[in-house]
Parts: structure tokens; C-alpha cells; sequence
């Protein structure tokens, strides 16, 4: 059985309060003041900065060291990442450390009988 622990419960209070509100204070704000092309732009722009600063900046960046940025573009991440609320970059980092030691010294890594020819190239 899983147990929460005390900030698990805090971050599943957090975002389901936020999904509570959006829930009710979006419909609301459609309704009452519609919605403006700037704003869905700033979504878009938001949304996609936010996830490429969790799948480049948190993943390959932090936790695989895959590549070097300059300390402007690792501060840029960091932020980002902090806005998707994914936890801190050292606890994605650990928790990823952990996902990945416990698929590739099980029965469940797809590249264990695939060799050297079948690993995971280009993906991760």
C-alpha cells in the first residue's frame, strides 16, 4: 500500500485546490469577460516554456547532465520549472536517479535482451 507522507499531502491539497478553482473560476471569467487574444497567447507561450524547461531543463539538464548551459539558461530552467510545480530540481532529480536505477536492474528494461543495438537512442 502507498503511504502519503505529509508534503505528499500538501502538494495533492494545493493541486486540487487549484484544479477546484479553475474548475469554477474559469467558466466564471469566460462568462463575465470572455476571453482576449493575448491571453491565449500568453497561454501558449507559458505552456511551452514550462514544459520545455521540465523535458530539457529538469530532465536532460539536471538529472542526465546531458548537456553545459550557461548559468542565465539554468536559472531560466529552474524558474520555469518551478512555475509546471514538478517539485524542486533536486527531488526530480533523485526521484528520476531512482525510476531509472529500478527499470534498468529489473526484468522490466526494455534494452536488457536488446543489447547494445537496442538502446535507447535519441530517447530518455
Amino acid at each position: 500500500m502507498f503511504k502519503l507522507t505529509p508534503r505528499a499531502w500538501l502538494n495533492t491539497l494545493f493541486l486540487g485546490g487549484t484544479l477546484v478553482l479553475a474548475l469554477v473560476l474559469v467558466p466564471w471569467k469566460l462568462a463575465t469577460q470572455g476571453l482576449r487574444l493575448s491571453e491565449v497567447v500568453v497561454f501558449l507561450v507559458m505552456y511551452s516554456l514550462i514544459g520545455l524547461s521540465i523535458t530539457v531543463g529538469y530532465h536532460r539538464l539536471f538529472s542526465h547532465r546531458a548537456f553545459q548551459a550557461s548559468w542565465p539558461m539554468r536559472l531560466l530552467a529552474l524558474l520555469l520549472g518551478a512555475a509546471a510545480f514538478e517539485n524542486s530540481p533536486w527531488a526530480w532529480c533523485s526521484d528520476t536517479a531512482i525510476t531509472i536505477v529500478s527499470w534498468t536492474t529489473s526484468e522490466r528494461d526494455p534494452t536488457r535482451s536488446a543489447g547494445v543495438s537496442g538502446t535507447r537512442i535519441g530517447s530518455g
